[in-house]
């Protein structure tokens, strides 16, 4: 983890280690005055701490023993890791068999952000928890993004701007993969998976940082999880607890995007609503948030979206509001609250509307209503005093609402700060966890 270029956590507690000959006594010295040793234990290992400085760059860290290593480059700042499959590891620079990124060309070119530094792990994976990440800090120019993820750049970009301070990303990206090819082998029994790899890319990427301080996590993946959706939402939920539990911070920031409306096939047809409803599930975690970006697909037989941008854009938005407590920065969607029967016809109330919920069209898309017998119908839906309203002239006695329950839906509802709804299903039972 530790090489020139890299950002270190500011003001904090920060672990360093490395490896010598038993006995060997070690010296750490921060060019901001910090200084601190150790000694070698009889495995070869040794370990010591040190704090940190604020935010600021031109930072050196020099390791003294029997050989001398000297750090330069070095900025403190916020570490932030980005995890997940092809979504994720989209990059800027071309990849075979995907639409690019938009404005991709445009985008490399203007990528000259000398504190922005980014960290490309190799695609690495095993059976036991290796002690080494492979990659390189590099910063972020024209020559270094291109290969990086596009929304993991655009995350720290933005944030780095708005900011006003030096932000370093991680990368841990592998497309097709599943869920719990990135959980710990521990997290196996309580995630109620029925698929167990015998190598991950968590034990061979993510392992090796879990005594590295890291200020949040941004995720977007859960595809290749679809074709299960009886389990997804427990084995997401174990997942995210356990790689907070990794890095020994239960309420790390943690925002994820949200399975955006997609024309599955195969095992996977039919089930994108309840996987969305497990994620949708995890929102009990402190500190977690969810992105939907159903509104940034413009081809539904499309996996990977070209509007990495705005996708990143919302993700900036959460941790800005949540995370850095900046007023008026809003990545939250409309909810499902609760709802009410008037007659023939359902209120349905919200939360997150933040401003009220709007919509570009009179009449709402993807809702429906059911008298409680298990058929759905379309439903006629408009935004009314504050809530929405909605009903069917079949549907005498409605009793359950729903939106967007299909894997491609198109919904057209958002709230004041442009975000669109979530998809819900009134007649939800209880998660696994909290039965």
């Amino acid at each position: 983890m530790f090489q020139s270029n890299m950002v270190i956590p500011d003001k904090a507690q920060l672990p360093i280690w490395g490896t010598g000959t038993p006995g060997e006594s070690v010296l750490v010295l921060g060019s901001w005055g910090a200084v601190a040793g150790a000694t070698v234990d009889e495995s070869g290992r040794w370990r010591t701490t040190v704090i940190t400085p604020s935010a600021q760059t031109g930072l050196g860290i020099e390791v003294i023993a029997s050989n001398r290593i000297q750090l330069s480059n070095v900025a403190s700042g916020d570490v932030w890791v980005c995890i997940g499959q092809s979504n994720m590891e989209h990059t800027l620079a071309p990849t075979p068999g995907l639409r690019s990124v938009l404005n991709a060309d445009q985008e490399i070119a203007d990528a000259n952000y000398p504190n922005l530094r980014l960290l490309r792990l190799s695609r690495v994976r095993q059976a036991e928890p290796a002690t080494s990440v492979s990659g390189t800090w590099e910063a972020c120019t024209s020559l270094t993004v291109p290969k990086f993820s596009a929304v993991g750049y655009f995350f720290g970009r933005d944030l780095h701007l708005d900011l006003a301070k030096p932000i370093g990303m991680i990368a841990a990206v592998k497309g097709g993969t599943t869920i719990e090819e990135w959980m710990p082998n521990s997290a196996f029994a309580e995630s109620g998976s029925s698929v167990l790899p015998t190598t991950t890319y968590y034990n061979g990427m993510i392992a090796p940082m879990k005594d590295f301080p890291v200020d949040g996590l941004i995720i977007w993946t859960g595809e290749g999880n679809v074709s299960r959706p009886n389990e997804f939402g427990r084995t997401w939920r174990t997942w995210l607890t356990t790689m907070r539990q990794a890095w020994n911070l239960p309420a790390l920031p943690t925002y994820f995007v949200q399975l955006p409306p997609y024309n599955y096939s195969g095992a996977r047809k039919g089930g994108a609503p309840l996987s969305r409803e497990g994620q949708a599930d995890s929102l009990s975690l402190a500190r977690t948030g969810m992105v939907v970006i159903s509104d940034l697909i413009d081809d539904l037989n499309d996996i990977h979206p070209i509007y990495k941008q705005a996708v990143a854009d919302r993700i900036v938005r959460a941790a800005l509001g949540e995370t850095y407590k900046r007023s008026g920065s809003v990545g939250a969607s409309p909810q499902y609250l609760k709802h009410n029967r008037e007659g023939r016809t359902l209120r349905v109330m919200f939360k997150n509307d933040h401003g009220g919920l709007t919509s570009p069209n009179t009449t709402l898309t993807s809702f429906e209503i059911s008298d409680g017998g298990g058929v759905w119908y379309p439903a006629t839906a408009i935004i009314e005093r504050g809530a929405v309203t909605v009903w069917n002239d079949a549907v005498l006695k409605p009793v359950h609402v729903r939106f967007g329950w299909a894997d491609a839906y198109v919904g057209n509802l958002f709230n004041g700060a442009g975000n669109p709804a979530a998809p819900f299903r009134s007649d939800k039972p209880l998660p696994p966890f909290d039965r």
